[in-house]
Parts: C-alpha cells; structure tokens; sequence
C-alpha cells in the first residue's frame, strides 16, 4: 500500500515536470511544436494532480488556526491527509490554554503542492478541536459535586434548568463551593453551532 500511494506523488512531479518541459519546448520552438503534444502533457500534468489529491501519500501542509496563533507560516512536514485532522488537534489540546469554560478551537491545513511547492486549497483540512475546561482545585483531595434544592430548578431535578434543546445543570462542591454548570445545548460562538456541551467552573460569590 505504501508503495502504491508515493507512486501518485511521484507521478504527478514527473508529468508535471514533462508539461514544464513541452511548454518551454513550444516556447523555444516558436509555436511550431504541434499544439496537440502540449495539450497532451498538460492534460497528464492534471490527471496526475488529480489522483495525488485524492491518494493518501504523505505530503507537507501549511497550517494555521488559533492553535498556531493565526500564523500562515507554519508547515508540518510529510503527514498522510488520512492523518492531518488528528494531527492538528493533537497540536491544539498539548497547548497551554488556562481555561475555566470549554472552548472551541478552530485550525486549519492546507497541502503543499509537490510540483509547485505553493499551498494549495485542494484538500483544504479545517479542525474544531474541544478544549475542556480545567477543574479548579478543591480543599479537600477532590470535589463532591452536590444538587442541593437551594440551586433551584425542579423539584425533581434541583439545579437543573431547560436551555433551548438542551439543560443547564449546575452544581456544588460539598467541600468548597465551587460550582460546576454543564449546558447541553452550548454554542459555540465562532460559528454559530448548537447543541454542544460546555462546562464552567465558577466561584461561589460569582453567583447571583
């Protein structure tokens, strides 16, 4: 399998290097190289692209986003497309967020093309990564997240109240007072989705 997909790349640097070359050809020739032998080439040149754009071969990206601080200059080297998405959120969540509320990062990729070595938007990569929120510490060794009937809500599910879709469903360490609020129907504000589920942490007197 290895073999068969670095084939797609090294086919498409050959035809295109043949149609680089037909085109000087007719240059030097001064257009008396039969046009039919330049269409030709070019047309390898595209269908060889075409099945490197779809192979699996590994292949250089440049790569951007919030994780790589809006930068359009980092390139990542020789990573299979199959590859790229779990590659990107790896690089997202060993960042160093600090976050109390659950954030949705967005990041991209773009291939580099072989022939050209430009970035190319064919098999353009874009990756919301999940980022949880950090669990604040607690007094004791761990949290005991509690549903009094002083947080509100329902009878039958205290701290517990409908959001669109979805719940808001906020609770209480027994130790320290920290709150603990999930909503099920979240949204994530770079791009409008709904239906997501977030967690914040907030301290007791950041209550109403």
């Amino acid at each position: 399998m290895k073999n068969s997909t670095t084939a797609a790349t090294g086919a498409y640097i050959a035809a295109a290097a043949a149609a680089a070359a037909a085109a000087a050809a007719a240059d030097y020739a001064d257009d008396s190289l039969p046009p039919a032998i330049l269409r030709a080439s070019e047309k390898l040149r595209d269908d060889a692209r075409a099945l490197w754009i779809i192979s699996d071969d590994p292949r250089d990206w440049q790569v951007g986003g919030e994780s790589w601080g809006h930068s359009w200059g980092d390139i990542v080297l020789m990573i299979r497309p199959s590859e790229i998405e779990e590659t990107l959120s790896d690089a997202c969540r060993a960042g160093s967020w600090d976050n109390e509320n659950t954030m949705w990062v967005r990041d991209w990729a773009r291939p580099i093309d072989p022939a050209t070595n430009e970035p190319t938007d064919d098999f353009r990569v874009d990756v919301t990564t999940t980022i949880e929120a950090d669990e604040p510490d607690c007094e004791q060794s761990k949290h005991d997240w509690q549903s009094p009937e002083w947080l509100g809500g329902c009878a039958e599910n205290p701290g517990v109240i409908g959001n669109g879709g979805g719940v808001i469903v906020t609770e209480v360490c027994a130790h320290c007072g920290k709150h603990k609020i999930t909503d099920t129907w979240a949204q994530n504000p770079s791009n409008g989705e709904q239906g997501l589920t977030s967690i914040k942490y907030e301290d007791a007197e950041e209550k109403p």
